[in-house]
């Protein structure tokens, strides 16, 4: 689906996106510079297989009713102008297998300890943001996962947790221009897919 209405003008999700429970994919990267509003939608109820505008520039936080979006597989809401804490709702979309936030400065605070409830995500991209405080021993949960990005966000703190070193299909971890401290745990060295590891600076 794709639907493009209003006036260019800065916009943000509307939280009656969490009524749309059969949505399989959200989409909403900025492609230009012209702003345009994501439409209320209609059917809500049918199983959409992508929702995608791609001249968007969102603002605003996001809305914590994407939490209801119970079949969603992919969430992207990157290079937008959001801002607020990633809400621990989308700890409830249990089939999502993507999730990709990067660059999104505005997007502040803690990386929710909730995501590790997404068993099914393989991506999990959460860069260039500003995010704070300690990465969360939880995302050892989530056994599907093939990339984990969190590189560029300073107020990232702390240790690199163990739990990290259960990430059995883990390809890539990108974990630099953080400031985390302590020693490397020695855990990593169980990815046996790991084929990417960042830690520098």
């Amino acid at each position: 689906l794709n639907r493009q209405t209003g006036a260019r003008q800065g916009c943000h999700l509307p939280g009656c996106q969490g009524e749309l429970q059969r949505l399989d994919t959200l989409l909403q990267h900025r492609h230009t510079q012209n702003r345009c509003p994501l439409s209320h939608l209609a059917d809500t109820h049918r199983r959409q297989p992508l929702l995608t505008q791609p001249p968007a520039d969102l603002t605003g936080r996001i809305p914590k009713e994407l939490g209801n979006l119970k079949d969603l597989m992919s969430l992207g809401l990157s290079r937008c102008s959001l801002t607020g804490e990633i809400p621990a709702e989308l700890g409830n979309l249990e089939n999502l297998k993507i999730l990709e936030l990067f660059e999104n400065k505005g997007l502040t605070g803690q990386i929710p300890k909730e995501l590790g409830n997404l068993k099914c995500l393989e991506k999990l991209y959460l860069g260039r943001c500003s995010l704070t405080g300690k990465i969360p021993a939880e995302l050892g949960n989530l056994e599907n996962l093939k990339i984990l990005q969190l590189h560029t966000n300073e107020g990232l703190t702390g240790q690199i947790p163990k739990e990290l070193g259960k990430l059995k299909n883990l390809e890539k971890l990108g974990l630099s221009s953080c400031s985390l401290t302590g020693e490397i745990p020695a855990e990593l060295g169980n990815l046996e897919n790991l084929k990417i590891l960042q830690l520098h600076e």
